[in-house]
């Protein structure tokens, strides 16, 4: 089991959990405001069968979501730009849907302002745990923990300039293990053109 697999259920649960306090602080904030006595009602509220049911099927959709639009996969060398466009897609496609869902479940708890309040906190609650986790991974691999060992195939100067690039950048945890030139007439590593 490589070191990826076994931080991405971590990532995950994190991400779950993120949606969840959203979500419960969205229906503080939309039934209460922001009267800290009433938090307390409201997080003393029981919980049904069915609510608990519904939530637990929308984290799996939520889920769905964050793997089918590419959360999952390594930003090592992507702009968080991209991250986080792609968190607020998951948002908006996973978040936007529980306004007509709550209708139909309760409708006294599903208003503009909980969506609003749920979008809001689900999309930067999800943007400053990744963020936070990137930072994390690349204090780790300043240290050389969670390195890739990398070859670099191509012609000598581009190849050169690129390993020196990575090589700079040990927050991306790159271990150059070769450089394989591929110069026409130049034989190396047994390869011959």
């Amino acid at each position: 089991v490589t070191r990826r697999r076994s931080i991405i259920p971590v990532l995950k649960v994190a991400d779950l959990l993120t949606v969840t306090v959203a979500f419960a602080a969205s229906m503080g904030l939309a039934a209460q405001g922001m009267d800290v006595n009433a938090w307390v009602a409201v997080m003393q509220l029981p919980i049904s069968v069915q609510n608990a049911v519904f939530f637990s099927a929308y984290l799996a959709a939520w889920h769905a979501v964050l793997r089918a639009v590419g959360l999952y996969g390594s930003y090592r060398l992507a702009p968080a730009a991209r991250e986080v466009g792609r968190i607020g897609v998951a948002v908006v496609i996973a978040g936007v849907p529980i306004y007509p869902l709550g209708k139909l479940i309760d409708p006294s708890a599903a208003d503009t302002g909980f969506l609003l309040a749920f979008v809001t906190l689900a999309f930067l609650g999800l943007s400053v745990e990744r963020r936070g986790l990137r930072l994390i991974a690349r204090f780790a691999r300043r240290r050389g923990m969670n390195l890739k060992r990398t070859v670099i195939v191509g012609e000598r100067v581009a190849a050169s300039r690129f390993a020196a690039e990575l090589s700079e950048r040990g927050d991306l945890g790159y271990r150059i293990l070769e450089l394989i030139d591929l110069t026409p007439g130049v034989a190396t590593g047994g390869l011959s053109r």
